[in-house]
């Protein structure tokens, strides 16, 4: 192709030797516990691609992409996890995490590590993928293989070397990659006319995952963030991604690649940020209690996950050790009530009264109530728990009737199961006949 340069070829010898001193330097990156940044070693404005990325031009059937591959050695971490830690990762754990069978039959050396970066977010046929970073273990490293088409008629290219990637895995890993990467890249093999989808593939979405591990302990569950919070990484010179478009149609315009290698060195970081996180989800999901370091919000997510599919001996573990380590006020007390239903399901009342009690007085006590329990579920459990766990039909009364404010104005099912209480408790021998009448 006129005018771009062949990486291989002849060339001045000062021109190869810069391209090994940033080759090793990147590489380097990798080995040091840190992330590789290609875009630091060079100053010079109007650097070119070939200068700033160490990589080769990969000759495909439909034309030239340039390619470039990091290796990280098995003993590399991010942060405080070892990559090396993927392949004991739980597989059947990942599969509940991302709620697929299929991912407990995982191969890690045929499980790929994928993430885009394209002109626009908004996806449709407009929006191309640009850049593709692909990752996965490969001879004792994981080897991270990114494919960069430098114009537009370079994308067929680009999209045949990936799909041979693709066709070669049993599972991908993404964040957020079902909602846009995958649905980008199949309208984009669609235009192209190459018989390969992503949907329907064994596909493990870490966003989803991570959203109901670490929101409560994270808040922003973006990956730079968690990248931050939950690997203990902080990204340096990053390139914001609202900016990465732009750098792109810079590049094809002028050539310049200065900005260029930040995008490149963005999308690596990515990529083993994704995988470091997979491990940490993994391990969570496997042994949440002998975590190193785990959170009382970490513990009472996985415990509260766990309280939804039915199994409440390790929800209830879960979330009493969520309460002994703590987390803020509202969480304190949300814990409590989740632990609380748990305790009813186990029929353990009184362990269950005793808590509901203690927070309706401290929700009397406020005020105004904190939100994180509603006074009147805990009103109702009261008063189903005196009417037909203790038989006391005093109680019930009390419990109903201090209930009544509350649920006067409501509608539907709710109102009509507080006056159907009402009438029972009534009714029943010794029951309040000032329930109905208030």
């Amino acid at each position: 192709m006129p005018g771009r340069p062949v990486s291989g070829a002849a060339g001045a010898p000062e021109d190869e030797a810069t391209r090994r001193r940033l080759e090793r330097a990147f590489r380097e990156g990798a080995t040091a516990g840190g992330m590789p940044r290609p875009c630091r070693l060079i100053e010079d404005i109007g650097a070119t691609l070939e200068q700033l990325v160490p990589g080769v031009e990969l000759r495909t059937p439909s034309g030239p992409v340039w390619s470039a591959r990091i290796d990280y050695p098995r003993d590399h971490a991010c942060g405080r996890t070892a990559l090396s830690s993927l392949v004991h990762s739980s597989r059947e754990h990942l599969a509940w995490l991302g709620r697929d069978e299929r991912l407990a039959e995982l191969d890690w050396s045929r499980t790929l590590f994928l993430d885009t970066e394209t002109t626009g977010l908004a996806g449709g046929t407009g929006t191309y993928a640009f850049l593709v970073g692909l990752a996965r273990w490969r001879d004792g490293a994981f080897r991270l293989t990114q494919y960069f088409m430098r114009d537009f008629d370079e994308e067929p290219a680009l999209l045949l070397a990936v799909r041979d990637e693709i066709e070669a895995a049993g599972a991908i890993v993404t964040y957020n990659g079902k909602c846009f990467d995958a649905p980008l890249l199949d309208t984009r093999f669609g235009l192209n006319r190459l018989p390969v989808r992503l949907a329907g593939r064994p596909h493990l979405d870490l966003l989803f995952p991570a959203r109901r591990l670490w929101k409560r302990r994270a808040g922003d569950c973006s990956l730079i963030n968690l990248q931050a919070q939950i690997l203990g990484v902080e990204r340096v010179d990053d390139v914001d991604g609202a900016e990465i478009p732009g750098i792109y149609y810079d590049f094809v315009r002028t050539g310049r690649a200065d900005r260029l290698a930040r995008v490149f060195a963005h999308n690596a970081e990515d990529l083993v940020s994704l995988a470091a996180l997979t491990v940490r989800a993994s391990m969570l999901a496997q042994d949440p209690l002998g975590q190193p370091g785990v959170t009382g919000a970490e513990l009472f997510s996985v415990g509260t996950m766990l309280a939804r599919e039915g199994r409440n001996d390790a929800s209830r573990s879960c979330l009493e050790a969520a309460i002994e380590i703590g987390l803020d006020e509202t969480g304190d007390l949300e814990a409590l009530w989740r632990l609380s239903l748990v305790y009813k399901r186990q029929k353990r009342w009184s362990e269950a009264a005793r808590i509901w009690r203690t927070l309706l007085d401290d929700a009397r006590a406020r005020p105004a109530p904190l939100g994180a329990v509603p006074i009147l579920s805990l009103l109702e459990e009261l008063a189903r728990h005196a009417e037909h766990v203790e038989h006391d039909t005093a109680s019930a009364a009390r419990w109903t009737r201090e209930a009544r404010p509350m649920y006067k104005d409501a509608s539907g099912s709710v109102k009509t199961a507080w006056e159907k209480r009402a009438k029972r408790v009534e009714a029943a021998p010794g029951g309040d006949h000032e329930v109905m009448n208030l």
